[in-house]
């Protein structure tokens, strides 16, 4: 039977669906075979004997608590014996801080008879009642020193010693109370009593030091100076009982009336002789006149800042026109314009801090010159070295910015044909 070419076409599909017909029926076939078999060899098995040794296996019922362990002791909650407390006088403490509260300077650490006791910091504790005038010693320092921390106004207090006014007898004999600086400059740093006070040499007389004034910020002229006694100055320094200089203190409301009649107290007959300043004035112009320096001298490294930065600019804008053979070479050989920058960025960085290294060891020799000259201590503040040694260098960073833009913006043959 001959068939066409269309027939046979369309015979061809029909005979793969017949196939794929046929292959899932032999599959569904294969798989319920499979089934059978293992549904009969389940339903033919004997009961495993593993099975029924787990369904035996003890259980336990689980019961939600919570997790705690506790102990019972015998005993009484109650305020244990009696503790003693050490004060300067008998009396019931009424009062004690919290458990854990931190107390500090000047603030109650318990109460007496229900008044307060507070702290102060000191080595020496206060064994006695201060209440005569003239009184001297370790306890009355450490309150001195505990009052002026919280911010009395207690005046000018010796420093280990006595005042040369406590008794009669200090002002007759050639004694003398030294101002800290005085004492400093003298190598005197302080007086222990009980041990050999040191001497000083006066006008061709010896004299005892009996103390050291602590610092007067307010009357600076007292710290550089040495104090004796009136009857010592008239008789070992041939003084003649009229006063140049009188220090007087006064109430802070009542400066400007003490000010006013000040003058016709001191001198009735003269009263324009007399000067009267406040210190406070002096410190304020001494201010004023030093930071008037400052400035102007802050002014003066900001122009040699400036003039400095123009240098290395000028420096670096003349390198990159003499140098415009090695730019174009460089880009003609691959180098781009971020390291043509980075070059001139670093020459520029370079110069600079070789600068400031020479500027910053020349200014060191000549204050240390200049203060050996006059004998000061040479004092040259860490910060004020660096300060100057990193601005130099800023400066010339800054400076170097645009010389490197400038060569990094030639191109390879516009740099060798300027060349």
């Amino acid at each position: 039977m001959t068939t066409t070419s269309d027939e046979n076409d369309d015979a061809r599909p029909r005979r793969g669906k017949r196939r794929l017909k046929i292959g899932a029926v032999a599959l569904v076939g294969v798989t319920a075979t499979a089934l059978g078999v293992t549904v009969w060899q389940d339903g033919n098995a004997k009961p495993s004997t593993t099975a029924t040794e787990s369904a035996r296996v003890a259980t336990a019922t689980v019961t939600r608590t919570d997790l705690s362990n506790a102990q019972t002791l015998n005993g009484t909650l109650g305020y244990s014996k009696a503790a003693p407390v050490k004060g300067a006088k008998p009396g019931l403490v009424t009062w004690l801080p919290a458990p854990g509260a931190r107390v500090t300077r000047g603030h109650p650490l318990y109460k007496v008879d229900n008044v307060p006791v507070p702290v102060f910091y000191g080595s020496t504790p206060l064994y006695r009642t201060l209440s005569a005038r003239g009184t001297t010693g370790p306890d009355v320092r450490v309150v001195a020193d505990n009052l002026k921390r919280l911010g009395y106004d207690i005046g000018s207090q010796p420093a280990p010693g006595t005042w040369v006014t406590q008794h009669p007898a200090p002002e007759r004999f050639p004694t003398a109370v030294l101002g800290s600086v005085a004492a400093t400059r003298m190598g005197i740093a302080k007086v222990v009593p009980g041990q050999q006070a040191p001497q000083i040499y006066i006008n061709q007389r010896w004299f005892t030091v009996i103390g050291i004034l602590a610092r007067t910020p307010l009357s600076p002229d007292i710290d550089r100076s040495v104090l004796v006694g009136w009857d010592a100055a008239r008789t070992q320094l041939n003084f003649a009982g009229h006063p140049t200089v009188i220090y007087v203190k006064a109430r802070e409301d009542g400066i400007d009336a003490v000010r006013d009649v000040l003058a016709p107290t001191i001198y009735p007959e003269l009263p324009g002789m007399v000067q009267v300043s406040r210190p406070s004035d002096a410190l304020a112009a001494e201010r004023a006149t030093r930071t008037t320096f400052s400035a102007l001298f802050l002014g003066l490294a900001g122009v040699a800042l400036l003039v400095g930065g123009i240098g290395v600019a000028n420096t670096m804008v003349i390198s990159v026109l003499e140098r415009r053979k090695e730019i174009g070479l460089r880009r003609a050989l691959g180098a781009n314009r971020g390291q043509i920058r980075s070059q001139f960025l670093t020459e520029s960085v370079a110069l600079s801090c070789l600068g400031g290294l020479a500027g910053t060891v020349l200014g060191v020799l000549a204050t240390v010159a200049y203060a050996t000259y006059q004998g000061w201590p040479p004092v040259i503040p860490f910060a004020a070295v660096a300060g100057g040694f990193g601005g130099a260098v800023l400066i010339g960073m800054a400076a170097g910015v645009y010389p490197a833009i400038r060569a990094s913006r030639l191109t390879p043959t516009e740099a060798l044909a300027t060349a």
